[in-house]
């Protein structure tokens, strides 16, 4: 193979790419976004309907038929689910894989609006949502204590708009709590003493509680903006809008009707440990580090609850980044580990300088698949990372073929030089047809159907990246480290001196006592006729006869 003749020609070159490589390996695992889920599009979308007051079964028949039937003969349907709720309408419009979701949804937006005709004039206007995993909370912040449901609500309140205005915060969806509002309940006989009905009441509060832009005024050379506050500042003086004049009399909403400041129906609770709480789930934006934005939300809690009351305590769970940072440490750890056993092992049978050699290929194989992972634009997400744990046992296979072939061949007297290339070349082909086998195993994975198979396929990505990379180290880094750096151990080399020995013919004329003397870590044998056998890849058991000399 001509990179491995490349690689040990041009040793200078590579070594300054190892250092390239190692830093840009490093930045690419710092910079790597982390995240939950891979960042995949779900070709489904719901389409929500609301019509206050109607019972289920109208719902059903005024809602939900009108939209089926338009959406059934939509292009690429896979399953269409509708559900009938009181006061709610759900369908969901699942397309099958592959399919573009921006085409899809207009698709669906197109067919909702043809369907609209049908609905009843109360319904609400239809609204479309994508499903995305992004959309998953990646935190959920619970605010607990004694000091009431309305003060909790208050406090999540400041609290979700600090939370917001933080980089790589989505939203901040607020659950649990009490919500203030003004009640106005309208008499039925007050209605019809005075002749009046419910549409004049809630026309009169409209029209009242509004402030009215009144163009612009122009003074000298100075234009100002006009505008006719009409906002309530206390929600009791609602009870002084007049709804009509009769006879010159005006009638007012509190002769109808009884006006408080009170609280909204709850619609959701929020507890923690039977305690009344409020609680705050956290989105983040697509493409930003899960744990860096979790990082950031809880110094923001921290500054932002540092004045509040003793009774009130801060609890986040379902915290997303804990799960990546474990799955990162063990990652970390996995690579730490496999170093320190990889040498361990190969340090008995290699010596302790050439089983770096080998343990040298997981850091490499790994930054040089973070670089080629940031390149693709992949996260550092679940699935990401476990195959990238299951593949730092794979990594050092070809770094141990090459390496032990190469001590092979200095054992058997070769230098270093040419037993980097003799070594390397005859496993060269081995290495890439068992790495290619590795990776057509995972190849099939490639071909798993729908959204599931959109979420997996990130594992034989990462898998055949790394592997490739561990085979560009075995055939580039470890020759060059071997035709650098390899050397026999202590034992080796009394061997092969007695193996000389052995071997030299004794008496005068034999052409080897007055020769110079050959060193085994030299990449330049012996100038002798025998030792110019070396140069020429001669086949290794004719080796030992060569020269004589310190090994």
């Amino acid at each position: 193979m001509r990179i491995i003749d490349l690689s040990i020609a041009k040793r200078a070159t590579v070594f300054f790419l190892m250092v390239a490589a190692a830093v840009a390996g490093i930045n690419a695992y710092v910079s790597l976004p982390r995240e939950a889920f891979p960042d995949i599009e779900i070709p489904q979308v719901i389409v929500y309907v609301r019509y206050p007051g109607a019972a289920p079964e109208d719902v059903e028949s005024q809602i939900t038929d009108p939209l089926e039937r338009e959406l059934q003969g939509i292009d690429g349907l896979d399953t269409l689910t509708s559900t009938s709720q009181e006061s709610v309408s759900v369908i969901t419009v699942e397309f099958i894989s592959g399919t573009d979701i921006d085409d899809a949804l207009q698709k669906v937006r197109d067919r909702v609006d043809r369907a609209k005709a049908d609905f009843p004039e109360e319904a609400e206007e239809p609204y479309l949502q994508e499903t995305e995993f992004s959309d998953i909370p990646i935190v959920q912040v619970n605010l607990a204590g004694d000091v009431g449901p309305a003060v909790l609500k208050q406090l999540a309140e400041d609290l979700q708009d600090a939370i917001e205005a933080s980089p790589g915060v989505l939203r901040a969806n607020l659950v649990g709590g009490l919500e203030r509002e003004v009640k106005v309940d309208v008499d039925p006989e007050r209605l019809r003493l005075y002749d009046l009905s419910l549409h004049d009441v809630i026309d009169a509060i409209g029209d009242e509680n509004v402030s009215i832009p009144g163009g612009d005024m122009d003074l000298g050379d100075q234009s100002y903006a006009v505008r006719v506050p009409g906002e309530v500042e206390n929600p009791l003086a609602i009870g002084q809008f007049v709804i009509k004049t009769r006879s010159g009399s005006p009638i007012y909403v509190q002769d109808v009707a009884d006006v408080s400041y009170g609280f909204k129906d709850r619609s959701s609770y929020a507890r923690i440990n039977g305690q009344e709480a409020v609680a705050l789930t956290i989105q983040k934006r697509q493409g930003t580090n899960v744990v860096d934005v979790v990082d950031r939300v809880r110094q923001v809690v921290a500054k932002e609850t540092a004045d509040w009351p003793d009774s009130v305590q801060v609890v986040f769970l379902a915290d997303l980044s804990e799960d990546v940072a474990t799955m990162v440490h063990d990652l970390e750890n996995n690579i730490l580990s496999g170093l320190v056993l990889v040498v361990l092992v190969l340090m008995f049978a290699l010596g302790f300088r050439n089983s770096l050699f080998v343990g040298v290929a997981i850091p490499f194989s790994m930054m040089l698949a973070f670089v080629v992972l940031q390149l693709a634009g992949i996260t550092l997400n679940n699935v990401v990372l476990f195959s990238l744990v299951l593949a730092v046992g794979m990594l050092v296979d070809n770094a141990v073929v090459v390496i032990e072939n190469n001590y092979r061949h200095m054992q058997e007297g070769q230098p270093r030089i040419p037993s980097a290339l003799n070594g390397t070349h005859e496993v060269g082909a081995a290495i890439l047809v068992s790495t290619l086998t590795t990776v057509a195993a995972f190849g099939p994975l490639l071909f798993w159907p729908g959204v599931v198979g959109d979420f997996m396929v990130y594992m034989p990505i990462t898998v055949s990246i790394v592997l490739v990379a561990s085979l560009l180290v075995a055939l580039t880094v470890n020759p060059v480290l071997s035709a650098t750096f390899m050397r026999l151990t202590a034992r080796e080399r009394e061997r092969l001196d007695r193996r000389a020995e052995a071997a030299a013919p004794a008496g005068p004329g034999s052409g080897i006592e007055g020769g110079d003397e050959g060193d085994m870590d030299d990449d330049v044998a012996p100038e002798s006729g025998l030792a110019r056998v070396l140069h020429a890849s001669t086949p290794p058991t004719s080796v030992g006869l060569c020269a004589t000399g310190r090994w």
